[in-house]
């Protein structure tokens, strides 16, 4: 395996944000996890934080992680459903162990000491991503990878199959090979440029085709979340580091031009002066195909969901490993490809509807921007997933659906979006048992968290 550095294509993303599931790469690769955090200034991300979405002053967590617990066969959303419906003032984030100790700013792992009298926690990771980088390439060429650092000159097709049959490099090397896999971000320098795949544009569904990036200096926040804030042009993410924070708004260029979308931004970190800044084009959308001939597009080069609660790092690790399950297979199988595309399409769809959940619930804001984020048709898909929901309090996913069911019903009530009823079989259960059932519950769950220890103590001591 060659692995071609291009030495023109920089990444502008100073921090990435991965779901729980991403760490699972980590450790395929032999990565340890407290090495991990010291080398990229990591702080943990028990969810999201979601500010102003429904309302000026709502502020919540999408966490990780279960929410409750069933009541028999029961799912727990069914419980706080009725609740609701009899007119209590309900909060999700109250029964996750995961929302509980962020917004408590404390973290705790399985492998801890003293853990296992304790809710598991579901995390993942903030991280530079430059240090990020760094540190997977040193691991690629550790396990034989051979890293090349050269830019492209042209990429040579063979006449007949249209297949790739050599990079062309500046200093005039030939690079052959079996499977070419694309890399190249937004770029997509092999599946796009070079064998014409074309874009699906989403933008109608995700409008945020704008990015302007900066970093500042790490503020006081020691919430373990990675926060979004709507705006009244867009939005704006900021991932805490541990000895920085990285700040993005992402907008539409139809509402914001970029000097405007820079000053927002600066607005927004304060007092903090801004050590970069960078302003680019992220369009939400895919390939309509991700294998095709003997080349495999991952990550941004393969499709873009704009970034969220949506980790693009966990989409490159979904990507990677579903290519390494279908290997080895000759680049020509048409099956292998077929289900490959296959399986990445349900996925980057099933991203695009949960990023559009968020729109669904700004919809409060009378700004330009938002009247029209609004105004357009939801994705079928989401559509049909929403009324299956509000019609029987059910979630029909995908056989590799890019989020678990706990994180859709999560995302389902965050965004207010209830079911008209619950599940009959409550009708039988004692109701005034089942409250106190689940006050208890909560109460211990609380009792719990407070043993944990502050994420930054945590940290400290991860570094000493």
């Amino acid at each position: 395996m060659t692995v071609l550095e291009l030495p023109d294509l920089i990444n502008v993303e100073p921090a990435q944000f991965t779901a729980a599931s991403t760490l699972e790469l980590f450790r395929v690769l032999g990565i340890d996890e407290d090495e991990l955090i010291r080398r990229t200034g990591a702080t943990f991300r028990l969810g999201t934080g979601i500010h102003y979405r429904n309302s000026p002053t709502d502020h919540r967590i999408l966490a990780f992680g279960p929410h409750g617990a069933a009541a028999g066969v029961i799912p727990f959303h069914h419980y706080l459903n009725r609740a609701r419906l009899a007119g209590a003032a309900v909060n999700i984030n109250l029964f996750s162990p995961n929302a509980s100790a962020a917004q408590r700013g404390r973290v705790c792992r399985t492998s801890d000491a003293g853990a296992e009298s304790l809710p598991p926690l579901a995390y993942g990771l903030n991280l530079n991503t430059e240090k990020l980088t760094q540190l997977l390439k040193v691991n690629a060429t550790m396990n034989g990878a051979i890293a090349v650092a050269q830019p492209i000159d042209s990429v040579e097709l063979e006449p007949n199959s249209g297949y790739i049959k050599h990079l062309k490099l500046a200093d005039g090397a030939r690079l052959a090979a079996d499977l070419f896999i694309d890399c190249s971000g937004e770029s997509a320098r092999l599946i796009g440029a070079a064998l014409g795949v074309e874009y699906e544009d989403w933008s109608s569904y995700l409008p945020c085709s704008r990015v302007v990036a900066l970093t500042t200096a790490a503020n006081s926040d020691s919430t373990p979340v990675h926060h979004i804030a709507a705006t009244d042009a867009g939005w704006i993410s900021t991932t805490p580091l541990q000895q920085r924070a990285a700040h993005s708004l992402l907008y539409s260029p139809e509402f914001l031009d970029d000097d405007a979308a820079v000053a927002a931004l600066k607005q927004h970190v304060g007092g903090f002066e801004p050590e970069a800044i960078a302003t680019y084009e992220q369009r939400s959308g895919r390939r309509r195909g991700f294998w095709v001939r003997n080349c495999v597009a991952i990550g941004a080069a393969a499709g873009h969901v704009e970034a969220l609660d949506v980790s693009t790092l966990d989409f490159a690790r979904r990507s990677a490993l579903t290519l390494a399950s279908l290997l080895p297979a000759r680049p020509a199988s048409p099956g292998t490809a077929k289900e490959f595309n296959r399986r990445l399409s349900g996925q980057l769809e099933s991203a695009r509807d949960f990023a559009r959940l968020h729109y669904l619930a700004a919809a409060w804001r009378q700004t330009p921007f938002w009247q029209h984020a609004t105004s357009t048709a939801q994705p079928e898909s989401l559509r049909l997933r929403i009324d299956l929901f509000r019609s029987r309090g059910h979630l029909e996913l995908e056989d590799h659906p890019a989020f678990p069911a706990e994180s859709w019903v999560a995302a389902l009530l965050s965004a207010d979006i209830w079911p008209a009823g619950y599940h009959g079989l409550l009708d039988f259960m004692d109701a005034a048992k089942l409250n106190e059932h689940y006050e208890q519950m909560r109460q211990a769950m609380l009792t719990d968290v407070s043993r944990m220890p502050e994420q930054r103590a945590y940290l400290r001591a991860l570094r000493n």
